[in-house]
Protein backbone atom coordinates (compact mmCIF):
# COMPACT_ATOMS: atom_id res chain seq x y z
CA UNK A 1 0.00 0.00 0.00
CA UNK A 2 1.33 3.43 -0.90
CA UNK A 3 2.09 5.78 1.93
CA UNK A 4 0.23 9.09 1.93
CA UNK A 5 2.12 12.03 0.46
CA UNK A 6 4.00 14.26 2.88
CA UNK A 7 2.42 17.60 3.61
CA UNK A 8 3.96 20.78 4.81
CA UNK A 9 2.74 22.71 7.83
CA UNK A 10 0.18 24.62 5.75
CA UNK A 11 -1.45 21.38 4.53
CA UNK A 12 -0.12 21.61 0.97
CA UNK A 13 1.38 18.41 -0.46
CA UNK A 14 5.15 18.43 -0.77
CA UNK A 15 6.23 19.48 -4.26
CA UNK A 16 3.06 21.45 -4.94
CA UNK A 17 2.12 25.11 -4.80
CA UNK A 18 -0.65 26.40 -2.52
CA UNK A 19 -3.13 26.13 -5.43
CA UNK A 20 -2.28 22.43 -5.88
CA UNK A 21 -0.29 22.74 -9.09
CA UNK A 22 3.22 21.32 -9.37
CA UNK A 23 5.95 23.46 -7.82
CA UNK A 24 9.23 24.15 -9.59
CA UNK A 25 11.54 21.14 -9.36
CA UNK A 26 8.79 18.57 -8.79
CA UNK A 27 9.88 15.48 -10.75
CA UNK A 28 6.28 14.37 -11.41
CA UNK A 29 5.68 17.60 -13.32
CA UNK A 30 8.03 16.40 -16.05
CA UNK A 31 5.32 14.11 -17.44
CA UNK A 32 5.96 11.18 -19.74
CA UNK A 33 9.52 11.65 -20.96
CA UNK A 34 9.17 8.94 -23.63
CA UNK A 35 6.14 10.58 -25.23
CA UNK A 36 8.18 13.05 -27.27
CA UNK A 37 10.45 10.32 -28.65
CA UNK A 38 7.44 8.11 -29.46
CA UNK A 39 5.77 11.02 -31.27
CA UNK A 40 8.93 11.52 -33.35
CA UNK A 41 9.00 7.82 -34.29
CA UNK A 42 5.30 7.93 -35.21
CA UNK A 43 5.83 11.04 -37.34
CA UNK A 44 8.73 9.34 -39.15
CA UNK A 45 6.60 6.25 -39.74
CA UNK A 46 3.73 8.29 -41.23
CA UNK A 47 6.13 10.22 -43.45
CA UNK A 48 7.86 7.01 -44.64
CA UNK A 49 4.81 4.96 -45.62
CA UNK A 50 3.38 5.90 -48.98
CA UNK A 51 -0.11 4.89 -50.12
CA UNK A 52 1.53 2.47 -52.58
CA UNK A 53 3.72 0.81 -49.93
CA UNK A 54 0.74 0.58 -47.59
CA UNK A 55 -1.29 -1.15 -50.32
CA UNK A 56 1.60 -3.59 -50.83
CA UNK A 57 1.64 -4.45 -47.12
CA UNK A 58 -2.14 -4.90 -47.12
CA UNK A 59 -1.94 -7.13 -50.20
CA UNK A 60 0.60 -9.31 -48.37
CA UNK A 61 -1.66 -9.53 -45.32
CA UNK A 62 -4.66 -10.45 -47.46
CA UNK A 63 -2.61 -13.07 -49.31
CA UNK A 64 -1.51 -14.65 -46.02
CA UNK A 65 -5.13 -14.64 -44.80
CA UNK A 66 -6.26 -16.27 -48.05
CA UNK A 67 -3.63 -18.96 -47.40
CA UNK A 68 -5.40 -19.50 -44.05
CA UNK A 69 -2.54 -18.34 -41.88
CA UNK A 70 -4.28 -17.99 -38.47
CA UNK A 71 -2.37 -14.87 -37.42
CA UNK A 72 -3.24 -13.13 -40.72
CA UNK A 73 -6.92 -14.12 -40.60
CA UNK A 74 -7.16 -12.86 -37.01
CA UNK A 75 -5.38 -9.60 -37.80
CA UNK A 76 -7.47 -8.94 -40.90
CA UNK A 77 -10.78 -9.68 -39.18
CA UNK A 78 -9.80 -7.66 -36.11
CA UNK A 79 -9.01 -4.69 -38.34
CA UNK A 80 -12.13 -5.03 -40.50
CA UNK A 81 -14.73 -6.00 -37.90
CA UNK A 82 -13.13 -4.96 -34.62
CA UNK A 83 -11.97 -7.30 -31.91
CA UNK A 84 -14.50 -9.91 -30.88
CA UNK A 85 -16.20 -9.32 -27.56
CA UNK A 86 -15.69 -11.96 -24.95
CA UNK A 87 -18.75 -13.74 -23.66
CA UNK A 88 -19.41 -15.29 -20.28
CA UNK A 89 -20.39 -18.96 -20.10
CA UNK A 90 -23.20 -18.77 -17.55
CA UNK A 91 -23.48 -22.58 -17.41
CA UNK A 92 -19.97 -22.78 -15.95
CA UNK A 93 -20.64 -20.27 -13.14
CA UNK A 94 -21.53 -21.21 -9.58
CA UNK A 95 -25.24 -21.58 -8.82
CA UNK A 96 -25.37 -18.44 -6.67
CA UNK A 97 -24.07 -16.31 -9.52
CA UNK A 98 -26.61 -17.89 -11.91
CA UNK A 99 -29.42 -17.04 -9.49
CA UNK A 100 -28.15 -13.47 -9.16
CA UNK A 101 -28.08 -13.03 -12.94
CA UNK A 102 -31.62 -14.40 -13.23
CA UNK A 103 -32.78 -12.03 -10.48
CA UNK A 104 -31.27 -9.05 -12.28
CA UNK A 105 -32.86 -10.11 -15.58
CA UNK A 106 -36.30 -10.55 -13.99
CA UNK A 107 -38.59 -7.60 -14.81
CA UNK A 108 -39.73 -5.46 -11.89
CA UNK A 109 -43.48 -4.99 -11.52
CA UNK A 110 -45.05 -1.62 -10.78
CA UNK A 111 -46.04 -2.64 -7.24
CA UNK A 112 -42.37 -3.20 -6.30
CA UNK A 113 -42.50 -7.04 -6.25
Amino acid sequence: MDSPSKTEANGVAEGRKADGTFASGNQAARGNQGRKAAAEFQKTLYESVTPESFKTVLAGLIEEAMNREPWAVKELLDRLLGKARQSIDVDGLPELLKETIELVRKPVSNDGH
